[in-house]
């Protein structure tokens, strides 16, 4: 549990595979239904000193955001999982299916402050880090 105060709502959704099987062969993946997360912050890094091959128009016209996501527990977030920033809620404070900006996670959540106080390191949380591919 952190002790800095998550303001931030978004939606989330694990992903998994199932042990049936496609038609070609592939194992089905599910989504479960979203929950409302809390989350401390979230950030996107500047692409200065960033670089990626160029492989074909297409990637030139491809937009790619990545964004730094800082909250309470990153262990309870997935590789591959789904979330939506700035989704939408009715009166009821209920989710508005739709409604937000989608991304997924990118690689294994982690805590990225080491040190020899694991124990009081957690209390700050971590990061988990999404990314957004349109074009």
């Amino acid at each position: 549990m952190s002790i800095i105060p998550s303001p931030w709502a978004i939606a989330y959704a694990h992903r998994h595979f199932t042990g049936t099987k496609d038609s070609h062969g592939n194992k089905k993946r599910i989504t479960d239904p979203p929950e409302i997360r809390m989350v401390m912050s979230i950030a996107q890094p500047g692409r200065f000193g960033a670089s990626r091959e160029v492989i074909s128009a297409e990637n030139l016209l491809r937009d790619e955001t990545a964004l730094m996501m800082a909250v309470a527990d990153p262990t309870i977030y997935y590789v591959d999982d789904s979330i939506w920033i700035f989704p939408e809620f009715d009166k009821y404070g209920c989710l508005i299916p739709g409604s937000g900006i989608a991304y997924w996670i990118m690689g294994t959540p982690a805590d990225d402050r080491q040190g020899p106080w694991p124990d009081l390191l957690a209390m700050f949380g971590g990061v988990v880090r999404c990314k957004r591919v349109s074009g």
